[in-house]
C-alpha cells in the first residue's frame, strides 16, 4: 500500500498505480512534469517533476539557436578639413594657402561674378528732413482746388472766416433741389385743398368753394416759402482747414468742423436724388460718438456730423476735404 501512487492531470485523479507502473507513463508521456502525485504519507501531492527517478536529468545539451550576429554600423566619416584648418604654420606661407593676393585683386574685376551687368552712374539721392520740408512743390489733385474771393460768401458768413483761411468752396445747395422741395412742399397738402375747393364750387357751394380756393392758394404759397428758406439758410463753405453748415428754416444753425479730424466720409444718393444728378455727402468725426448718421440732417441734434445735402459735385467736395 505504501507503493501505491496517485496523479492527478487536468483536475483528475488517476491511480493507485505502483511505482514502476508511474515510470512507464511518465516515459509514455501519458504523465508530464507539470502533473501532481501523492502517495499516502506525503503531506501534500507534489510536481511529478521533483522525483528524479521518473524525469532523470538528460545529458544531451540543449541545441544552440543560431542568432545572426547584430549589424555595427560604421561612425560617419568626418568631412574632410580645408588646407586652412589642416595646416599648421604662418598666413604668409603661399604654398599652403593658396589665395589671391593684393596684387591679383587690383587687376579683378569686383563684378565679375555677378549675373547683373556693372552699375554705372550716380548713387541715388535721398532727401533730407529739411529738404523735404523746404521742398513746397504743388502735387496735382484730382480736382485742382480754386481760392474763392470772400465776396462769394454772404455777409452772415464773413465773419467766420479767419485771417489767412483759404476758401475753395462756397454753396448753396442745387437749384435743382429748391424748385423740387418747393413742388413738393407746396402740392403734398394743397392738391387735396384744391381738390375739396372744385367740388364744393361743382356742388353749387359757391362761397365755400371759393373761401377754400382762397385758403389752398395761401398755404400752398406759405409752404413753398418755407421751402425755400430752408433752402437759402442752407450754405456750405469748405476751406483749407475747415467746413463750415449752416442750415435751419427760423432757428438757422452754424456747425463748423475741422478737417484734419474727420475720420469719415460718405456720399448717399436717394432714388429721387438719382434722377436730378444730386448727391449728400455726410462727414462724421470722432466726436459723433457712434450717434445714429440721419440726425446730422437735423441741426444740434448730432454734434460730430455734418451732412451736405442736395450737392451735384460731390466728388469735387470729397476731393477738397481729403485731398
Amino acid at each position: 500500500m505504501a507503493d501505491e501512487w496517485r496523479y492527478y492531470r487536468n483536475g483528475t485523479e488517476h491511480g493507485p498505480v505502483a511505482g514502476a507502473e508511474l515510470k512507464r507513463l511518465a516515459a509514455k508521456g501519458d504523465l508530464q512534469p507539470s502533473d501532481t502525485i501523492w502517495k499516502p504519507g506525503m503531506a501534500a501531492p507534489v510536481l511529478a517533476s521533483r522525483l528524479k527517478s521518473l524525469f532523470p536529468p538528460t545529458d544531451n545539451p540543449p541545441k544552440a539557436i543560431d542568432v545572426a550576429p547584430p549589424v555595427v554600423r560604421s561612425p560617419p566619416q568626418p568631412a574632410q578639413l580645408s588646407p586652412l584648418a589642416n595646416t599648421a604654420g604662418s598666413f604668409s606661407d603661399s604654398n599652403k594657402f593658396p589665395f589671391p593676393s593684393d596684387e591679383d585683386r587690383a587687376g579683378e574685376n569686383p563684378n565679375s561674378d555677378l549675373d547683373t551687368e556693372p552699375v554705372t552712374g550716380s548713387a541715388p539721392h535721398f532727401q533730407t528732413n529739411a529738404e523735404w520740408s523746404s521742398d513746397k512743390t504743388e502735387r496735382p489733385r484730382p480736382h485742382a482746388p480754386q481760392t474763392l474771393p470772400l465776396s462769394k460768401i454772404p455777409p452772415r458768413f464773413r465773419d467766420y472766416i479767419q485771417n489767412g483761411e483759404t476758401i475753395l468752396y462756397a454753396s448753396n445747395p442745387s437749384v435743382s433741389a429748391k424748385i423740387l422741395s418747393m413742388i413738393v412742399a407746396s402740392a403734398v397738402p394743397g392738391i387735396p385743398m384744391l381738390c375739396t375747393s372744385m367740388m364744393l364750387i361743382a356742388s353749387g357751394a359757391m362761397v365755400p368753394g371759393i373761401v377754400m380756393t382762397f385758403i389752398s392758394a395761401f398755404f400752398m404759397s406759405l409752404l413753398a416759402f418755407i421751402a425755400y428758406l430752408n433752402w437759402k439758410h442752407r450754405f456750405y463753405i469748405i476751406t483749407d482747414s475747415r467746413t463750415i453748415v449752416s442750415q435751419g428754416i427760423f432757428n438757422i444753425a452754424v456747425k463748423i468742423i475741422f478737417n484734419q479730424n474727420i475720420q469719415m466720409i460718405a456720399v448717399n444718393t436717394g432714388v429721387v436724388d438719382r434722377w436730378i444728378n444730386l448727391n449728400s455727402v455726410q462727414l462724421s468725426t470722432s466726436g459723433s460718438g457712434g450717434g445714429i448718421p440721419i440726425f446730422a440732417a437735423f441741426p444740434g441734434m448730432s454734434p460730430g456730423n455734418v451732412q451736405l445735402r442736395w450737392i451735384a459735385d460731390a466728388p469735387k467736395v470729397v476731393g477738397l476735404i481729403a485731398p
